[in-house]
């Protein structure tokens, strides 16, 4: 992980204990910038309402569109997340 071979470690990780694998995980992206839109789909992924929604508008976070992208082109298990995402995006983007 030190060395940023994060494929290797996400696929060690993932054939050893559930705590490891998750340290891995959060280690990954945490190393991510919050307004990378690779965040924007991991938190979605775990469940969690992005930072992009409601950040976006800061002339500092960036452009909002790849991160719209990154949330109607992935599919969820969760599409009332996604609905709500959308929405806190266009209120605060409005």
């Amino acid at each position: 992980m030190s060395q940023g071979l994060w494929g290797h470690a996400l696929f060690l990780a993932s054939k050893m204990d559930a705590r490891t694998h998750a340290n891995v995980m959060m280690r990954f992206a945490n190393g991510l910038t919050m307004n990378d839109p690779l965040q924007t789909l991991y938190q979605l992924m775990s469940g969690r309402q992005p930072a992009a929604v409601t950040c976006c508008a800061d002339e500092k976070w960036g452009d909002w569109r790849p991160h719209l992208a990154m949330i109607l082109s992935n599919c969820s298990q969760r599409p009332d997340l996604l609905r709500r995402a959308v929405i806190i995006l266009g209120d605060t983007l409005g």
